[in-house]
């Protein structure tokens, strides 16, 4: 028989990232570990992202909630800002590709009006 597939190349959207392909060629059991955090480049400026811990591509998050309103905000990435009152809500567009294992993405930031407190408080809940 005959295997037929794609070897990876950079930008192609219909393949695996090289080290998801390395991974599969080794017979490695691969799977993502997506997580999303809120990174503080700035006091006031929290940037919301996606990172991939595993060895697997991961889908991005269609959806990223991150529980408080916002003095400024805005999506990069590809995402979108969703106009809701009670939170700052990123979601994806269709031009997002997954996330190659140990790359990550930053989907938008935060802009507050003073340094928040409790950041702990800052609950971040990807939907994917």
């Amino acid at each position: 028989g005959v295997a037929w597939y794609r070897l990876p190349v950079p930008g192609d959207a219909l393949v695996w990232s090289p080290a998801t392909f390395a991974a599969v060629r080794r017979g490695d059991a691969v799977a993502p570990d997506l997580r999303v955090s809120l990174a503080w480049p700035e006091p006031t400026l929290a940037e919301v992202r996606a990172e991939n811990h595993g060895d697997a591509d991961a889908d991005a998050p269609a959806a990223v909630r991150v529980a408080t309103v916002a003095l400024a905000a805005d999506a990069q990435s590809g995402y979108t800002l969703a106009d809701v009152l009670t939170e700052t809500r990123f979601e994806r567009g269709p031009t997002v590709r997954p996330i190659a294992p140990g790359a990550s993405l930053t989907l938008g930031w935060i802009r507050f009006a003073s340094p928040p407190t409790h950041r702990e408080d800052l609950v971040v809940t990807p939907r994917l």
